[in-house]
């Protein structure tokens, strides 16, 4: 069955490439195998109708590549020949298409006159993706634990390319990056759990059946799910096998024990309280536990965190 919905994707995904365009509907069609995806309250008017360009390339080093964020531009370059023979071009496809809805809901966002003169009056222009923006909430408490913390900088040296390693976890540290493989492991999970996450402990769930990394206290939350939840169908599945599973980890670990924390207390969440906004549930914020602004809501987690003497995390 779940081989069986790969090849439809990657057909559809190959598909495509070749007509040379696509609209964001089409490739997050491509991305699940189906739309909406089952699960969640999709409005079906939420996305872009206008078709994004694709363009076929060949570079070894670089899978796939969308247009900034902060550009008007909406084009995604593919290196399909290198992504056929792992089965992975509608994974690589769903990656760059999160980046264009990105800049989508940021900087390319329908405003009237007004909202576009105060927008180029105080924003220079660039307004960046929510996820950019959550993420660095974290980020830049580098003092309190958004920084790299010491053991994963002694592997980094370990390497004998410090400067390499330290741009490629910045890079990856980035929440349009980070939000990008979240739709990844999503996708690889979705044939296996029939729906996609809806709720905390669903998205911790099938977080955890993909084989990312947890902090002992959400484990521990898991352990202790109310008999009757409905993350309990996410933990009985088969286990998952995403290529990006690694990269989350990666991330994870480079954080200080407090950094790990607000991460996967508030951050991962938010991140994909957004995602699934993006995709047109509108009440994807307040799915994920999120009352208020999720931005505000971030920055109260990393200042009560972060900079409290005395901290106590909470995972409500």
């Amino acid at each position: 069955m779940v081989v069986e919905v790969i090849e439809k994707r990657e057909c559809m995904a190959n598909q495509l490439l070749m007509r040379g365009h696509a609209t964001v509907q089409e490739m997050l069609t491509a991305s699940f195998g189906d739309w909406p995806p089952k699960g969640l309250d999709i409005n079906p008017d939420a996305l872009k109708k206008e078709p994004v360009k694709l363009i076929v390339f060949v570079n070894a080093k670089l899978n796939g590549q969308a247009t900034s964020t902060t550009k008007e531009e909406r084009e995604i370059s593919i290196n399909q020949n290198s992504l056929i023979k792992q089965k992975i071009v509608h994974s690589t496809l769903g990656h760059e298409a999160i980046h264009i809805m990105q800049g989508d809901t940021a900087h390319r966002k329908e405003r009237s006159f007004l909202q576009k003169l105060a927008y180029n009056m105080f924003t220079d222009g660039e307004q960046q993706p929510l996820s950019n923006r959550v993420m660095e909430e974290l980020t830049t408490e580098k003092k309190t634990g958004g920084g790299l913390c010491s053991e994963f900088q002694k592997v980094m040296k370990k390497t004998g390319d410090y400067w390499g390693e330290y741009k490629h976890i910045q890079y990856l540290r980035s929440g349009i990056e980070v939000q990008a493989r979240i739709h990844q492991i999503i996708i690889e999970g979705y044939p296996r759990w029939g729906k996609v996450p809806a709720t905390q402990d669903e998205f911790y769930a099938a977080m955890k059946n993909a084989g990312l990394n947890l902090p002992p206290e959400i484990e521990k939350r898991l352990e202790n799910l109310p008999a009757n939840s409905s993350a309990h169908s996410f933990l009985k599945c088969e286990k998952g096998q995403c290529h990006k599973v690694s990269e989350i980890n990666e991330v994870t670990a480079s954080f200080p024990e407090k950094g790990k924390q607000v991460l996967w207390n508030k951050v991962m969440p938010a991140l994909y309280a957004d995602l699934i906004t993006m995709y047109g549930d509108k009440q994807g914020g307040q799915k994920m536990g999120f009352d208020t602004k999720i931005q505000a809501d971030v920055a109260k987690t990393v200042k009560t965190t972060l900079t409290a003497k005395q901290t106590t995390p909470s995972l409500s």
